[in-house]
């Protein structure tokens, strides 16, 4: 018993005890600090990695974000939600409403509701940890920002977005647009330290049997490898990704070792894909941008293309970009446009397109065909090859209901134009292919608009003819009056004169008829003129609606009164108007309203019946009221009735009557309101703006002289010999010396200044108009009374006859009154009296 005493008490035995004491201890050290170790390890390269992974997700969905492209956000969300640990992921607005979400575990991702922390409106990542049910979870939210100037690389904008450092090169604070959203299950990370805690025992166990430098040595090699993985992982997480880790054994270590270089050379890949679709993305938003700000500017094709070239050519690094279009009348593929401007190779401007590239474009689609011009036979190819060109790219462009159009992108490179350029450039071609089709349109709209304005005038110029024709049977009746009292009381004259029967009082009394026939002929005419006078436009005055109703009312008296009363019926007209109500317009047109609505009553009145005019001025307006009491119309017919070619007259009616009243009143600034019920008539209210009422006019007539027996040389030029006769006779009775010409050329040739007093010409003559022998008499003597006698009338312009140098005129037919009060002024200017 002493001695086991003793040996215990030994120093071998108490540095045996306190060996094995301290490996015990080492061993709980070691295998509470490799719990230790493996649990903070796993955490931070869980955290490193959603940390990583959650601002790379930031990254590629900013675009879709902002282009609310669903479909790529859910690409996105899927992918990374297939990463392990991954519970699942979402991405949210600013506002903190759900966009898109792909989740593998629902019921844990229940357990996390989203909600908008104070922390979520930091521009910074932030994680939390938490642990609900017995699982342990990391809520990684980051924001999703866009730069408005971004110079430096992408992977340093994840570093930025990551909170890991301000992105160098960042020329201002980035603006959020949204959040992105992972929660991370700690399962894995749990399940290894279960594992590392069973080790652990194994070697606690395995370390009783060992001395302390086996265990030590144990312990240097588990411990290395995870302060390496640690370091990795820091390094990995500051961006870092050249660094590797050796792989010194095939175990588990070796393996973890592998998978962090696997992690680390996929991350570098990563950022290498990213950096390059950034870099592409940015020169095709540069350029979408750039063509969207300057196609404001560019308002045809050619400048369009000139835009898209210009960046096309940016992206692709390409020599040339050509246009090449056919049109409607020309159904061949040409060369339209160059940039640079050609010719170059075998492509000029207005050259047609190589056959074979035009079936195989013909056969594209909407699709774009690189073309290795090496290995084509046609002779574009050939020669664009002779040229140093290497590769052609043709990009149809989309023209709905259009001829073809494509461009033409041409480099020297063999391996120019790839995929991703492609793409850019089919959506940069776009542009061009809606300016070209805003083109096309534009120009069929022109088009249309011409020929609608054509037939629009044609269709009112029948409407008139056709007022016109239903005029005419009544203004023949007019004249067959006038005419049947001129012949009837001439032959008298000639009968009693044969039979010598001839009384003065019955000269004297058929002379009256025959001159108050020929007066009621010449206000026939001046009214069939002053229908007709609207063919042209005139400047709008002020015209009385008192005045304008009773001239249409006379225009149309042979329909609602002769040819009225020829079939048996009695139509009355009745006006309730007051003179002064005066409109700003033209006096043609708003007779013409008058007209079609009269013509309109008398067709509704086959009976007979009554029709009333009415206008008077209220405050600013003019009313004006055109009613019947004849057949009506139902609801339908009245709704349409301000409809183009509508029309219940069946082949006597065009449909366009009302039509064209509806647009004069509009553009008079009226309205028109039309009341009507079956049975009970029709009444038609107008409102027109109250215009000021004209001065007075001071009509330029010749006033009459008291000059009397005064004899003056007049000479008088006529090609109608009945009324140069005329005029010779009166002023012969006058007591003056005429001398009489029928051409203008034969009056000038005998005219000499102060040989007359007095000259009268007609203005319509073959050969020298009156105009040219006005002017050519006035350059000669600027003294001689000059007149017109025409048959025109009020149609000559008085401006015109200003230029002439004319004095008066004088419409057919004239009166003996009339040449009198002209020799009249003739005398009274007398010498020295220039001509007004």
């Amino acid at each position: 018993m002493i001695d086991i005493r003793r040996r215990l008490a030994g120093v071998r035995v108490r540095l045996g005890i306190l060996l094995f004491s301290g490996v015990i201890l080492v061993g709980i050290g070691f295998y509470a600090l490799l719990l230790t170790l493996t649990r903070q390890w796993l955490l931070q390269e869980l955290d490193a990695r959603s940390r990583t992974l959650t601002g790379l997700l930031a990254t590629r969905v900013a675009t879709p974000l902002m282009l609310e492209d669903r479909l790529d956000l859910g690409d996105e969300l899927a992918r990374a939600a297939r990463e392990p640990d991954v519970v699942g992921a979402a991405v949210y607005h600013g506002n903190g409403s759900t966009v898109a979400e792909s989740v593998r575990d629902r019921a844990l991702w229940a357990r996390i509701p989203w909600s908008p922390y104070p922390s979520h409106r930091e521009e910074t990542l932030a994680v939390h940890a938490q642990r609900i049910a017995g699982h342990g979870l990391l809520e990684v939210v980051a924001p999703v920002t866009r730069a408005p100037s971004v110079v430096g690389s992408p992977i340093a904008e994840a570093g930025e977005l990551a909170g890991l450092g301000e992105a160098p090169g960042a020329s201002h604070q980035p603006e959020r647009v949204g959040w992105v959203r992972m929660v991370i299950s700690t399962a894995r990370v749990e399940a290894a330290v279960a594992t590392a805690r069973r080790i652990g025992l194994t070697l606690i166990v395995t370390a009783l049997g060992l001395w302390l430098i086996p265990i030590s040595v144990l312990i240097r090699v588990m411990v290395q490898p995870l302060r390496e993985a640690s370091e990795l992982a820091r390094e990995i997480a500051a961006g870092h990704l050249d660094r590797r880790l050796p792989v010194r054994s095939d175990d588990e270590l070796g393996a973890l070792a592998h998978s962090m270089n696997s992690m680390a050379g996929e991350l570098s890949a990563a950022q290498s894909r990213a950096r390059t679709e950034a870099d592409a993305l940015r020169v095709a938003s540069e350029a979408v941008v750039a063509i969207a700000r300057e196609a404001r500017a560019a308002d045809d094709p050619a400048s369009m293309f000139g835009v898209v070239a210009g960046q096309v050519r940016r992206i692709t690094a390409c020599r040339g970009v050509a246009l090449v279009s056919a049109t409607d009348d020309d159904p061949l593929l040409r060369i339209a446009l160059l940039d640079p401007p050609g010719p170059w190779a075998e492509l000029a401007p207005g050259a047609p397109l190589d056959p074979a590239i035009a079936k195989r474009l013909a056969r594209l689609g909407d699709q774009p065909l690189r073309i290795p011009l090496s290995g084509e036979a046609g002779a574009l190819a050939r020669g664009l090859v002779r040229d140093g060109f290497a590769t052609m790219l043709v990009v149809p462009l989309v023209i709905e209901a259009g001829p073809p159009a494509a461009l033409l992108l041409l480099a020297d490179r063999d391996d120019a134009f790839a995929s991703t350029e492609v793409d850019v450039v089919a959506g940069l071609a776009t542009h061009l292919a809606s300016a070209l089709q805003a083109s096309q349109l534009r120009e069929r709209l022109e088009h249309a608009f011409d020929e609608l304005q054509t037939a629009r005038g044609q269709l009112v110029r029948s409407e008139r003819l056709r007022v016109a024709g239903e005029m005419a049977s009544g203004i023949a009746h007019e004249f067959n009056n006038v005419l049947a009292a001129i012949l009837g009381r001439a032959q008298l004259l000639r009968r009693d004169v044969r039979r010598g029967t001839l009384q003065p009082e019955a000269l004297l009394r058929a002379l009256e008829i025959v001159e108050r026939a020929a007066r009621d002929g010449g206000e026939t005419v001046r009214r069939l003129r002053q229908f007709g006078d609207g063919g042209e436009p005139t400047d709008a005055t002020a015209v009385d609606i008192d005045s304008a109703m009773r001239d249409a009312a006379e225009f149309t008296r042979m329909r609602w009164h002769n040819e009225a009363q020829a079939a048996g019926r009695e139509i009355t007209l009745a006006f309730e108007s007051t003179p002064e109500a005066w409109v700003q317009g033209r006096s043609s047109e708003l007779r013409e309203i008058f007209t079609n609505l009269i013509l309109n009553a008398i067709d509704a009145l086959p009976n007979g019946g009554h029709i009333r005019l009415a206008s008077h001025a209220d405050g600013g307006q003019v009313q004006v009221t055109v009613e019947d009491d004849g057949r009506g119309m139902d609801e339908e017919t009245r709704r349409r009735v301000f409809d183009p070619f509508f029309t219940t007259k069946g082949e006597r009616g065009t449909g366009l009557g009302l039509s064209v009243t509806y647009g004069i009143v509009q553009r008079h600034g009226g309205t028109i309101v039309i009341e009507s019920e079956p049975g009970r008539g029709t009444r038609v209210r107008m409102t027109f703006p109250l215009a000021r009422a004209p001065q007075q006019a001071i009509e330029p007539v010749v006033a009459e002289s008291a000059a009397s027996g005064v004899s003056l040389d007049v000479l008088v030029v006529d090609d109608e010999q009945p009324v140069r006769d005329l005029l010779v006779d009166i002023l012969v009775m006058l007591g003056h010396r005429p001398r009489a010409f029928d051409s203008g050329e034969a009056a000038l040739s005998r005219f000499r200044a102060g040989a007359f007093q007095l000259v009268l010409t007609d203005i319509g003559m073959p050969g020298m108009s009156g105009w040219q022998l006005a002017r050519a008499i006035r350059g000669r003597d600027p003294e001689v009374m000059l007149a017109f006698i025409t048959g025109w009338g009020q149609d000559v312009a008085a401006e015109a006859v200003r230029d002439a140098g004319a004095d008066a005129v004088v419409s057919k037919p004239f009166t003996i009154e009339d040449v009198e009060a002209l020799a009249r002024a003739a005398a009274e200017r007398g010498p020295g009296r220039r001509a007004a």
